[in-house]
């Protein structure tokens, strides 16, 4: 991009911003079929598509979101609900068992690991 991000990551949603995103469960799908011929299958696309899951995972809130590739033939699951990532439950300094949102490094992480998944560029149509 011509002005790249400082970070990798957005700010994430606050939960004074919206209290019902702090918990919530996303899917994203993401089609890498590539097959309309629109050039949509570049860095610059994947790059925008780590960056919407930036906005929704991040280390302000607790929401998850599950990554799944799709193409006219096969279906991966690239991020789980229960990726290890999202393992962030333990007791707090008062023993009170607690959910801790995502670290910023795991945030980094998972968004290479996104930046990262191949296209798959079969030239069909999807098939959900």
């Amino acid at each position: 991009t011509e002005r790249p991000t400082e970070s990798p990551n957005m700010d994430a949603i606050s939960f004074d911003e919206c209290p019902d995103s702090f918990n919530s469960d996303v899917v994203i799908l993401h089609d890498t079929s590539c097959f309309n011929g629109l050039n949509q299958c570049n860095d610059d696309q994947q790059e925008f598509v780590a960056e919407i899951f930036s906005t929704i995972v991040g280390p302000n809130n607790l929401a998850r979101a599950a990554w799944i590739r799709c193409d006219a033939f096969h279906r991966r699951i690239d991020i789980p609900f229960d990726d290890p990532f999202y393992d962030r439950f333990g007791y707090d300094d008062s023993n009170e068992f607690v959910q801790e949102p995502i670290s910023a490094e795991n945030a980094d992480i998972l968004y290479s690991r996104i930046r990262q998944l191949e296209y798959t560029t079969t030239g069909q149509t999807v098939d959900l």
